[in-house]
């Protein structure tokens, strides 16, 4: 197999949060789980130099997902690729299709919070 992985949990807190730090709370979930070793993001994916090649770089993936598929806004693609991984209609071209489909993985939750991480890499 590509990369292994198993249903990670999410820490929630019950704290009232500031506006504004519900989205930051997301970007840095997000950003821990991509490093996480049972997801595995980083394994295939550069960050700033830092990461695999086996999958597209997603240094600067903000400012270019929202083009990828006609009429997806950048979140609704990320998310649908997330969510199907190699099932994915759309291929990123000169890359195999080998991502995992993460849909049972990861929880919705989760899939937003990597999903607000790359909304970040503008």
């Amino acid at each position: 197999p590509i990369c292994a992985f198993r249903r990670i949990q999410r820490r929630d807190t019950a704290r009232p949060r500031p506006p504004g730090a519900a989205l930051k709370d997301a970007v840095e979930l997000g950003k821990e789980l991509f490093k996480q070793d049972n997801v595995g993001c980083y394994r295939c994916h550069v960050i700033s130099g830092v990461g695999g090649i086996r999958g597209p770089d997603l240094t600067r993936v903000a400012s270019r997902a929202g083009s990828r598929v006609a009429g997806r806004p950048a979140d609704q693609y990320l998310r649908e690729k997330i969510s199907a991984g190699l099932t994915y209609s759309f291929r990123v071209p000169e890359y195999d299709p080998i991502m995992p489909p993460f849909r049972q993985a990861l929880t919705r939750d989760q899939i937003e919070d990597l999903v607000a991480f790359l909304l970040s890499l503008k």
